[in-house]
C-alpha cells in the first residue's frame, strides 16, 4: 500500500510536535505561518511581475515613434521633431530597463537566469 508511507510519516509528525512544550509549539506554528506567507507573497510577486511582463509599450509611442521614423527617412524632421524622437527613445529605453529588471527579478524569485525565464515565457527569440 502505497498510502501507508504518507500516513506513516504523518503519524510520526504528529507524535514529535505532541511533545513540544508549548512555547516550542507556538515557535513552530510561527516558523510554519512564516514560511505559508513568505511562498504566498512570493507567488504574488511572481504574478505582479508576470503581469508587467506582459504589458506593452503603450501604443501611442509606438505610432509616434513610426510616424517621426517615416519623418526622418523623408528628411523632413523639424526640430521639434528631433526633440520629441529624443524624448519617444527615451520612453522606449525606460520601457526596457523595466522589463529586464522584471525578468531579473522574476529569474531570482524562480532561481533561473534571465535567459531560462525569457525561454519559459517564449520571449527569447
Amino acid at each position: 500500500m502505497a498510502q501507508a508511507a504518507p500516513d506513516a510519516d504523518t503519524s510520526d509528525l504528529v507524535e514529535a510536535i505532541s511533545q513540544l512544550s508549548g512555547r516550542q509549539f507556538e515557535r513552530l506554528l510561527c516558523q510554519v505561518a512564516a514560511r505559508k506567507n513568505k511562498l504566498s507573497a512570493k507567488s504574488d510577486r511572481e504574478s505582479e511581475l508576470m503581469t508587467q511582463l506582459s504589458e506593452g509599450l503603450p501604443q501611442e509611442i509606438w505610432l509616434k515613434f513610426q510616424e517621426l521614423q517615416s519623418k526622418k527617412a523623408s528628411e523632413t524632421l523639424t526640430d521639434t521633431d528631433e526633440n520629441e524622437i529624443s524624448e519617444v527613445i527615451e520612453s522606449i529605453d525606460k520601457y526596457t530597463v523595466r522589463r529586464v529588471e522584471c525578468l531579473a527579478e522574476l529569474a531570482g524569485l524562480r532561481n533561473q537566469t534571465i535567459d531560462e525565464v525569457m525561454t519559459d515565457l517564449e520571449l527569447a527569440g
